[in-house]
């Protein structure tokens, strides 16, 4: 009598279903164990039942995550140092949500409110939408307005907390005399829709001319830029001014710029107390990277979650247990 293989949940191109047994046991192995959660749940889709349970039982790991204010500029605003990437990975969006992550970034794309949100209250979240018109067309003050209604139309939210103006200005002239971004803004601002002034400025002229000219300009509460290891002195010198005026900073491509010279550099890795861990490195390094009187130049970093095992490592950069386990402060 012959038997037909089973394919390898790891290298089969669909994903398998657990059942409840099997489900159950390898959690309860898991939470008592420890260990990444992609070395038992890896090839396999959980379902959404599953995926609540998975939730729960992640934040047990890292304790709970630190939260502090995004620049003086913005009230209250205290978010965890990791914001929740809106094409991050739709399953981890609970567990996000679970261990204590506050921030959704680029909400404005979302066509509809996912169902994890609607089961909690909308002020206990924040959200930005990146506001595409700025570095082609920034006087395009009515397709930028609509860009924010049309969207909050669809998905729900009610108000942004940060209209973005996303990719930033191409030059300080432009900044400086095509405002209908910024005039789309103060007409949303007035209708509730959103709250904070932000730019996510790209690198199309050195950070120092730019950013210099957005602090001076006074209307931007939050900075989104390019920062990661191996950022130059004089960005970081300039980032540090721009937060000394109360404005939040955000760095992006942390990973993905700095992934490849924090593979090269073992040393900086095992500064960071985490030899071979190159994501939680990356993001240890930019947070708690210190500006002349000492202080931490960024809030938080942007982290496009895509698996369990980046959920649980850029989460570990954090994570007041696993700093504890690793012997790392951060500040």
């Amino acid at each position: 009598m012959s038997h037909t293989q089973q394919p390898d949940p790891s290298t089969s191109r669909e994903p398998r279903t657990l059942s409840r047994r099997e489900f159950v046991k390898r959690l309860s192995a898991l939470t008592a164990m420890g260990g990444l959660f992609s070395s038992v749940f890896g090839g396999y889709m959980l379902t959404s039942s599953q995926q609540v349970e998975a939730a729960e039982a992640m934040p047990a790991q890292f304790g709970k995550l630190p939260k502090h204010q995004l620049g003086k500029k913005m009230g209250k605003m205290e978010v965890v140092p990791i914001l929740i990437c809106q094409d991050s990975n739709p399953q981890l969006l609970g567990p996000c949500l679970a261990a204590g992550m506050n921030f959704i970034h680029k909400a404005g794309y979302w066509n509809s409110m996912p169902n994890e949100l609607k089961k909690i209250p909308r002020e206990s979240y924040f959200t930005d939408i990146t506001v595409d018109s700025t570095p082609n067309n920034p006087d395009n003050e009515e397709g930028a307005y609509q860009q924010v209604v049309q969207s909050l139309q669809k998905n729900g939210f009610g108000y942004y907390d940060i209209f973005r103006a996303h990719f930033g200005w191409k030059t300080v002239d432009a900044l400086k005399n095509q405002r209908g971004t910024y005039r789309a803004y103060q007409r949303l601002k007035k209708e509730g829709k959103v709250k904070y002034f932000g730019v996510s400025q790209h690198d199309w002229i050195p950070y120092p001319e730019i950013i210099e000219a957005i602090i001076e300009d006074g209307t931007v509460c939050s900075i989104q830029a390019f920062i990661h290891y191996g950022t130059p002195p004089d960005a970081w010198a300039i980032f540090e001014k721009a937060h000394k005026a109360g404005i939040g900073i955000t760095a992006m491509k942390t990973v993905a710029y700095g992934g490849a010279p924090m593979r090269n550099n073992p040393a900086e890795q095992a500064k960071m107390k985490t030899p071979g861990r190159i994501g939680c490195s990356c993001i240890r390094e930019a947070l708690t990277h210190k500006g002349s009187d000492g202080k931490p130049i960024v809030d938080v970093c942007v982290s496009s979650l895509q698996n369990f095992d980046m959920f649980q490592e850029n989460l570990g950069a954090i994570a007041p247990k696993i700093c504890k386990q690793d012997g790392f402060k951060l500040i």
